[in-house]
């Protein structure tokens, strides 16, 4: 919900992100319909996919 209605009938940078994984045949992200899964997804990790998007958790 956008109360301030700032992005109503524009096209954000994170709606064309979005765009581009509509037209694959598999996403790799799990709200898409055409998710492939999450041996799928953990593939694209193993290969470097998400490269630079780590996150260090310190204990």
């Amino acid at each position: 919900y956008d109360q301030s209605s700032f992005y109503v009938g524009s096209t954000t940078p994170l709606d064309k992100m979005d765009e581009t994984q509509d037209g694959l045949l598999y996403s790799p992200n799990a709200m898409d319909d055409n998710w492939g899964g999450a041996k799928f997804t953990q593939e694209l990790v193993d290969r470097g996919y998400y490269a630079g998007n780590e996150v260090a958790i310190r204990v």
